[in-house]
């Protein structure tokens, strides 16, 4: 289905970042604040960067 080619980049890139770049990041914060609460700090900011980009689409969409 090459007109579905976009959406599905786009699938193996969401794939790659959660899969490698959060985990990493997730390890690095937890291991300067020596508890597991840098990687809930890590997952809170990519969840504000989510929800800050809902709002953007919409508005774009409105």
């Amino acid at each position: 289905m090459p007109e579905k080619k976009n959406e599905v980049s786009g699938l193996m890139i969401m794939g790659l970042i959660g899969g490698t770049v959060f985990p990493l990041a997730m390890g690095y914060a937890s291991d300067i604040m020596c508890t597991q609460n840098g990687a809930v700090l890590v997952m809170g900011i990519g969840v504000l960067y989510l929800l800050y980009l809902t709002t953007q689409i919409q508005k774009k969409t409105a």
